[in-house]
C-alpha cells in the first residue's frame, strides 16, 4: 500500500526511538507545514514546536486507523488500452476525423500489439501523446534539454504542437478499460500520479539514458536506490527529506550576529558610561575649585582643540543617497522579463541560424523538395511554415534574451550599490567612533553612533543582505545567474516590501541626525570660548553635569533595552538548535523508515535483472557474476548499528583477487544499454506489484537489431520479458505496445511470442497518416497481420534455420 506524506509522518513519529523528540509531533500533527525554504524552517515550525506537548503523541493515530485517500480510489483500476484517437498531434496533421488504433482484441477487451512502422510512419508521435495523457510529461522532450521539466510544462505543450495549431487543438483521447483519458484533461490526479508514476511502464531512449546515469554505488538523489523511491511514489516523501537535510545543514547567522552586535554595543555603552563618569568627576571637582576661587579655568585649549576636530566631523560626508523606487522598478522588470523568458518555447538561437534559414527560404522559392536533404516528407508550403516559424522564434528570443540581460545588469547594480554604500557607511562610521570615543564631550555622538553600527549589523545578517552581497561568488549563481537571481528575489519578497525601505530611510536620516548632533556640540564649544564670568562659568559647568548624569541615564537604559533584546535572541538561538537538534534525529529515523519503504520492492526488482542479464553473462562465458545487493550506508559510530542501507549493482569476478566493479564501467554499451532496460522494466513491476494498478507497457524503438548479436538474443529478452510478468503479477495481464521500426526486431517478437504461445497479442504494420483507413468514426492506422500469420512466420524461419 502505498503511504501519503500524512501517514507516512505519523508512523515515523510512533518510533520508539524518537519518544521525546517534538519535531517528529509537530510533523505528525502539521503534515502541511512548508519546509521547502530552509531559511524559513525555524519561523514555521517554532510556533507549534514550543507549545506541543509529549502527551499529545497518544493523539497521533496509527496507519491502520487513518480514513481512505485519494490514492485508494486509484488502487486496483484496469487503465489498459482499448482504443486511442488523435489529431493535429506532432507529425498527424489536423483532420475532420481523427487517426487512431484499436487496441481491442474480438471479445472487446484490451490487447497487446507489436508495431512495425518505418521511420516517419508517426510511432513517436503516437508514443508521445500516449506518454503525456498518462504522465503528463514527455521524456523525449526531457531529453532534448537541459532544462528541469515541471509536469504539464509549457515545453511538453510545444513538443506535441502540430506546426503553428498550438496545443489547445491537438487532440489525444485514449478509452482504457476504467478511464477515458484526453490530451487537456488532468487525466491521472497530481497528488495520485506522484505516488503511483505512470511513467515506470513507459520506456524510450530517455529512460534508457536516465537510467545509464544513475549511481549504482550510492544513495544521493541520482541514485539507483533514489530511482526506486520515486517510481514506488515515494517522491514527495523524498522531496520532504532533502528539505530536512538542507537545513541540518544550513548555518543561520541572524541571532548570533545580532546577540555579537547588542554584547558589543552594551560594551561600548559601559565605556561611555565609565567616560562620562570620570567626566562628571572632574567637572564636580571643578565646581568646588570655581566655588573657592574666582580664578578662571585655563579651559581656552581644550575647547579649541575640540573645535578642529567638530571641523573634521563636519567635513565628512556621510549622505546615503540611495532610490528604494528605482530598485523596486527595476525588480519589478527583472521578474517580468525572466518569466517572458521562461515561458518561451525556444531558448535557442543567433543572427548566423536566422541568416542561414533565410538563405533557406530563398533556396525553397525555386525548390519542389527540401534544399537541404532533398527527401522530406513535408511540402515546400509546410516547410516554409515551418522556417518562418522558427524565425519568429529566433528573433523573439534574442529580443526577450537582450530584455532580460538589460534588467538583470540594471537589478544586479543596483544591489551591488546598495550592499557597497552599507558597507562604506559602516567603516566610516566604525573609524570616527575610534576618533572621538575618549571625549565625553561627544558623548552624545558616541551613543547615536554606536546604535546606529548595532542596527547596520543587524541589517547585515538579514538573508538579504548576507546572501545578496556575496551572490557573485555563489556556485548556484555561476551556475545560472537569472535562476538564482529571480530566486533571490522571490525568497526575499516580504523582506522587500515590508522592511527594506524602513532600513533605507532610517540610514538616510544617519547623517541629518548626526549633523544636528555635530552643530550643538560647535555651539557649546563656542559658548565655552567666549569670556564669562565666574558665576557663567559655574552655571555651564552644572549645565554639563546635568547632561553628562542624562547621559548616564540613556546609556543604562539603552543597557537594559540591549539585555532583555539578547535575551529574546539567545532564547531564538537557543530554539534554533533544539529545532536543529530534533531534525538531524528525525532525520535519520525517516530515512531509516523511507529506505525500508524502497526495500519493499528490492526482491523483485533484484531477481527480474539479475535474471536476465545473468543468463547473458553466462551464455557468453564470462567469469563474472552480476551481484544486486544491499549496502550500509550510514552506521553509528559508537554502537556499530546499521542506521541505513542503499540498493547498490556491482560486477564481482569469480576470481576474487579482483575488485568488483560498478556496473557503467563493466558492460559495454549495448550489454549497459540493456541492464538499463531492464532496470526500466523491473522499476514498473516494482509498481505494479506495489500498486495493483494494471498500467500498459509502452516501449518506443528503443532497440536495433544491430545491438543483439543474433536473432536468439533478441528473442530470448522478449521472452523474458512476457515471463517475468506472468511470474510476478499473473493476475494483472500484461498489455505490451512495443513500436519498432526494425524487421528483424518485428520477426523475432513474432517468433518469440508464437514460441511462447502468448495469448491476447496482435501484431500490425503503422500506416502513414494519409493511408489511414475509415473505420466510421475514427481512421485505423494500423494493419493488423492476420491471427495465422504469425505462426507462419516462425514456421517459415525454422525452415530456413
Amino acid at each position: 500500500m502505498i503511504k501519503d506524506k500524512e501517514t507516512f509522518l505519523r508512523q515515523v513519529a510512533l518510533m520508539p526511538e524518537l519518544k521525546g523528540n517534538k519535531l517528529s509531533l509537530v510533523f505528525a500533527l502539521h503534515p502541511s507545514i512548508d519546509i521547502s525554504k530552509k531559511e524559513k524552517f525555524v519561523d514555521n515550525i517554532s510556533h507549534h514546536f514550543v507549545r506541543i506537548k509529549e502527551e499529545e503523541r497518544g493523539e497521533i493515530v496509527s496507519e491502520r486507523d487513518r480514513k481512505s485517500n485519494d490514492i485508494e480510489s486509484w488502487i486496483g483500476k484496469d487503465l489498459r488500452i482499448n482504443k486511442i484517437k488523435l489529431k493535429s498531434v506532432r507529425g498527424f496533421p489536423d483532420s475532420t476525423m481523427p487517426f487512431g488504433i484499436n487496441f481491442k482484441n474480438e471479445d472487446g477487451k484490451p490487447e497487446s500489439m507489436i508495431i512495425l512502422g518505418s521511420n516517419g510512419s508517426g510511432k513517436s508521435s503516437i508514443y508521445n501523446s500516449i506518454e503525456y495523457n498518462y504522465c503528463k510529461k514527455i521524456g523525449e522532450a526531457q531529453l532534448r534539454t537541459s532544462a528541469n521539466l515541471e509536469d504539464e510544462d509549457s515545453e511538453f505543450k510545444s513538443y506535441l504542437s502540430h506546426f503553428d495549431n498550438g496545443f489547445g487543438n491537438s487532440m489525444c483521447d485514449i478509452e482504457t478499460v476504467d478511464e477515458i483519458f484526453k490530451l487537456q484533461s488532468t487525466n491521472i490526479p497530481k497528488e495520485v500520479r506522484k505516488r503511483i508514476n505512470p511513467n515506470t511502464h513507459f520506456i524510450s531512449d530517455y529512460d534508457i539514458y536516465y537510467n545509464g546515469q544513475l549511481s549504482y554505488l550510492k544513495g544521493n538523489t541520482g541514485s539507483f536506490h533514489n530511482l526506486i523511491a520515486e517510481s514506488l511514489g515515494l517522491s514527495e516523501l523524498l522531496q520532504f527529506e532533502r528539505n530536512l537535510r538542507a537545513f541540518t545543514s544550513y548555518r543561520r547567522a541572524t541571532e548570533s550576529t545580532r546577540i555579537n552586535s547588542l554584547e558589543k554595543s552594551s560594551k561600548e555603552e559601559n565605556a561611555l558610561i565609565v567616560s562620562a563618569q570620570k567626566s562628571l568627576e572632574e567637572k564636580k571637582q571643578k565646581l568646588v575649585q570655581f566655588s573657592e576661587t574666582e580664578k578662571k579655568q585655563p579651559l581656552d585649549s581644550k575647547v579649541q582643540e575640540l573645535q578642529k576636530l567638530v571641523a573634521q566631523l563636519k567635513f565628512a560626508n556621510y549622505n546615503f543617497q540611495f532610490d528604494f523606487q528605482i530598485l523596486d522598478e527595476n525588480i519589478v522588470k527583472y521578474e517580468l522579463k525572466y518569466k517572458e523568458f521562461e515561458a518561451l518555447e525556444f531558448k535557442t538561437g543567433n543572427i548566423s541560424q536566422i541568416q542561414f534559414l533565410n538563405l533557406g527560404l530563398e533556396l525553397l522559392k525555386d525548390a519542389t523538395d527540401c534544399p537541404l536533404c532533398n527527401s522530406s516528407k513535408k511540402s515546400t508550403t509546410e516547410i516554409s511554415a515551418f522556417v518562418l516559424d522558427r524565425i519568429k522564434q529566433i528573433e523573439s528570443f534574442n529580443t526577450i534574451n537582450q530584455e532580460l540581460t538589460k534588467a538583470f545588469n540594471y537589478a544586479t547594480e543596483n544591489l551591488d550599490n546598495f550592499f557597497n554604500q552599507i558597507a562604506l557607511l559602516k567603516g566610516k562610521v566604525t573609524q570616527e567612533l575610534y576618533t572621538i570615543k575618549s571625549y565625553s564631550e561627544f558623548s552624545e555622538l558616541i551613543s547615536g553612533e554606536n546604535s546606529f553600527i548595532t542596527f547596520i549589523e543587524t541589517t547585515q545578517a538579514s538573508e538579504f543582505y548576507s546572501v545578496g552581497s556575496t551572490m557573485n561568488d555563489s556556485d548556484l549563481f555561476k551556475l545560472n545567474k537569472n535562476q538564482f537571481l529571480f530566486s533571490f528575489f522571490e525568497t526575499n519578497k516580504e523582506y522587500i516590501n515590508n522592511e527594506l525601505k524602513s532600513i533605507i530611510d532610517n540610514i538616510s536620516m544617519f547623517a541629518s541626525q548626526r549633523n544636528e548632533i555635530i552643530t550643538n556640540i560647535e555651539k557649546q564649544l563656542a559658548t565655552n570660548l567666549q569670556s564669562r564670568t565666574l558665576f557663567e562659568q559655574i552655571v555651564t559647568v552644572k549645565n554639563e553635569i546635568t547632561g553628562l548624569e542624562q547621559q548616564l541615564i540613556v546609556s543604562r537604559k539603552k543597557i537594559q533595552s540591549n539585555d532583555v533584546e539578547l535575551k529574546n535572541y539567545r532564547e531564538q538561538q537557543a530554539l534554533f538548535k533544539s529545532i536543529k537538534d530534533d531534525t538531524r534525529i528525525f532525520s535519520i529515523h525517516f530515512h531509516t523508515l523511507l529506505s525500508k519503504e524502497v526495500l519493499q520492492a528490492f526482491a523483485p526488482i533484484k531477481l527480474i535483472v539479475e535474471e536476465v542479464l545473468e543468463k547473458y553473462i553466462k551464455q557468453e562465458e564470462r567469469e563474472v557474476e552480476l551481484e544486486i545487493k544491499m549496502k550500509e550506508e550510514e552506521i553509528d559510530s559508537e554502537t556499530g548499528e546499521v542506521l541505513s542501507e542503499i540498493i547498490t549493482a556491482l560486477i564481482v569476478p569469480k576470481d576474487k583477487s579482483l575488485q568488483p566493479l560498478p556496473v557503467n564501467k563493466y558492460f559495454n554499451t549495448f550489454h549497459y544499454r540493456l541492464f538499463s532496460t531492464m532496470v526500466g522494466i523491473s522499476i514498473a513491476m516494482a509498481s505494479r506489484i506495489n500498486t495493483r494498478i494494471n498500467l500498459p507497457l509502452v516501449l518506443d524503438d528503443i532497440f536495433y537489431a544491430s545491438d543483439f548479436e543474433n536473432r536468439a538474443t533478441i528473442e530470448r529478452f522478449i521472452k523474458e520479458l512476457f515471463k517475468v510478468f506472468e511470474e510476478y503479477t499473473p493476475e494483472l495481464e500484461l498489455q505490451l505496445i512495443l513500436f519498432t521500426h526494425d524487421q528483424l526486431i518485428f520477426e523475432s517478437a513474432v517468433r518469440a511470442i508464437a514460441e511462447t504461445k502468448v495469448k491476447n497479442i496482435a501484431f500490425a504494420k503503422l500506416f502513414p497518416h494519409n493511408n489511414a483507413k475509415d473505420k466510421g468514426d475514427y481512421k485505423e492506422l494500423a494493419y493488423r497481420m492476420p491471427s495465422y500469420l504469425p505462426y507462419t512466420i516462425m514456421q517459415n524461419t525454422l525452415t530456413k534455420v
